[in-house]
């Protein structure tokens, strides 16, 4: 285990920019909730980051926060100050996954910047690595189809409260765990990781869209499950063949990983998200425990309303399997519902294409091809 002298650095090495801001990062502090949840935090740029566990104690490494915070600094071009030393790895990992992340993020205004810690601290006693393996896990397709059909085989599901569901949707943090132990109990015997996190509300992740966010956010938790768990696995966004710059990538979240303490790994797939839902319509576990939504509208598990919920549904109803999935509502004019969401841009528009190779009622199939699929203005 290496640390790493002070450096500077942006894409290409280039010069950093005095004129950038700065977000001082650390020091991790261990916590204690009044609920008996455990954790760590660090300030960053003055405002708490704090990650907490039900049942497992979190390591206290300033890798967790400041790759959970590390996508941010790249899109926005801001230097990270990281207070502690950190593994020379992960720092090689993070200073590659920033540059890729500016490089993508065409709106960045200045070339991304971090200092490195400004000491160096001793070699530590080596650790042997947990062999367990998490599988991060929301309850929704991709989850799902990781679990079934990805070639995992986890020894633990991870889920975070926060990142979806807010941290005060009480009733919907309640069903999200009870489907996480449920699940974990009738899948295979996983053991259920539940964690959650207030990155969402700190003040500069607000100033991003959580697409670019959420790959790191997931990968800063593993980093403070490493003393369980030696890989975590994050489930595929889209397929190869549609890939397309976005937070979690196969070609980006391997570099979160700390070498010989925490490998990240993408579960690539060539289906497209339709054909992960048609493996799932048999599968009496999604039937009962699918989770999509992340907007909701409506109270419940799924809304019913906003776009991937109805996308979903499209889906399941052209596959014939809609009535066996219990955790959507009805919706009495499903193509008048569908009508208000409006043209797609590119990231929901092969999705929404996919459902037109489906056997829809036809004014389910009008209503995706004249409305969803007209050209953006």
């Amino acid at each position: 285990m290496t640390s790493v002298r002070p450096v500077r650095w942006g894409p290409n090495r280039a010069p950093v920019d005095a004129g950038l801001e700065r977000w001082v990062v650390g020091p991790v502090r261990t916590t204690t909730a009044a609920d008996g949840w455990r954790g760590i935090e660090a300030d960053v740029d003055g405002t708490p980051v704090r990650i907490e566990a039900r049942d497992v104690e979190l390591v206290p490494r300033p890798e967790a926060i400041a790759t959970a915070v590390a996508p941010a600094a790249a899109v926005l071009g801001a230097q990270l100050v990281l207070e502690e030393p950190v593994d020379a790895g992960w720092w090689a990992g993070v200073e590659q996954a920033a540059g890729m992340l500016a490089t993508w993020h065409d709106a960045t205004p200045v070339r991304p910047a971090v200092v490195a810690p400004r000491t160096r601290a001793p070699r530590p006693r080596r650790r042997a690595v947990p062999p367990g393996v998490a599988q991060c896990f929301t309850g929704g397709v991709d989850s799902f189809w990781t679990l079934r059909h990805g070639g995992v085989a986890p020894s633990h599901l991870v889920y975070v409260v926060g990142f979806d569901v807010p941290l005060d949707d009480t009733a919907r943090v309640a069903d999200q765990l009870a489907t996480l132990d449920a699940v974990a109990a009738a899948a295979g015997g996983q053991r259920p990781l539940a964690v959650r996190s207030d990155l969402r509300s700190h003040p500069h992740a607000n100033r991003v869209t959580w697409g670019w966010l959420h790959g790191g956010a997931l990968a800063g938790v593993g980093h403070a499950l490493a003393g369980v768990v030696g890989t975590l696995v994050i489930p595929p966004s889209n397929p190869e063949g549609r890939l397309m710059p976005l937070g979690s990538h196969p070609a980006l979240d391997p570099l979160w990983s700390r070498p010989g303490a925490l490998a990240i790994r993408h579960c690539s797939t060539t289906l497209p998200r339709v054909e992960r839902l048609r493996a799932l319509v048999d599968d009496p576990l999604a039937q009962a425990h699918l989770h999509v939504c992340w907007e909701h509208r409506e109270p419940g598990p799924n809304c019913g309303r906003c776009e991937k919920c109805l996308r979903t549904m499209a889906m399941l109803a052209g596959l014939g399997a809609l009535d066996r999935f219990g955790t959507f509502p009805a919706v009495e004019d499903m193509p008048a519902a569908i009508a208000t969401l409006g043209p797609m841009g590119d990231l929901y528009r092969n999705m929404w294409a996919d459902v037109l190779d489906l056997p829809l009622p036809p004014a389910l199939h009008d209503v995706v091809r004249t409305v969803l699929l007209a050209p953006v203005t």
